[in-house]
């Protein structure tokens, strides 16, 4: 049975590690790579800051105060985020094979690290047309209760109120940014990250992180 989830295409592999096991989270993510046969000399992490700062790289190791990584169809970069609660998004070009992730909090998505890492696509030669989106497994709009404060950052749209709670909906925060790019091709995980107890939950632990991942194969 695996261990993550798999979002995998023809020419990515693409997942979300949870562990319930008594290992480390990066045991249990070293596992699936070992079992996939991917070298973890390729391994690309950061040391993530709740920024909508994007890197392009080619070589593999822990960058810092960023929030996301891109590269190319001549990198093996296996470019992983950690999250409990916030976004992984995927992002690959199926042409070009150009391909990214990013770490999505509430802070990322309002100074729009979203479009940020579409803008680097672009520049590295990628259509929109071409570009596929992937929203792994995140808090849900069903969980994730704010203060009213948070209408100032994202207005009524996303904002769902019930019982005079309010609950921010951070995928639709995306997806309309994304659609107004031109941007089709959107797949959402619906697991909620509080719900499921499979996964990790800031909000409901606090404790231990997934590690989400995408590399060229």
């Amino acid at each position: 049975m695996n261990n993550y989830f798999d979002f995998s295409s023809d020419d990515f592999f693409i997942g979300t590690a949870f562990n319930n096991s008594k290992i480390t989270d990066k045991e249990n993510f070293i596992s699936i790579l070992v079992n996939k046969k991917l070298d973890i000399n390729n391994i690309t992490n950061a040391n993530q800051v709740h920024s909508s700062r994007i890197l392009f790289v080619m070589k593999p190791g822990t960058y810092h105060n960023l929030d996301g990584f891109i590269t190319n169809k001549n990198s093996k970069l296996i470019l992983i985020i950690k999250t409990a609660d916030c976004i992984p998004m995927f992002i690959y070009d199926k042409v070009n094979k150009n391909h990214g992730i990013i770490h999505a909090g509430w802070k990322g998505i309002h100074n729009k690290i979203h479009l940020n890492i579409i803008n680097e696509f672009i520049k590295l030669g990628s259509s929109v047309s071409h570009l596929n989106i992937i929203m792994g497994p995140s808090i849900k709009s069903c969980c994730y209760e704010v203060s009213e404060n948070m209408k100032k950052y994202f207005g009524d749209q996303s904002i769902i109120v019930n019982n005079k709670k309010y609950y921010l909906d951070l995928n639709n925060c995306i997806i309309n940014d994304l659609r107004n790019e031109g941007i089709k091709n959107i797949k959402i995980d619906q697991t909620c990250t509080y719900e499921d107890k499979k996964c990790y939950s800031y909000r409901r632990n606090s404790k231990g992180r997934m590690y989400s991942f995408i590399t060229l194969l």
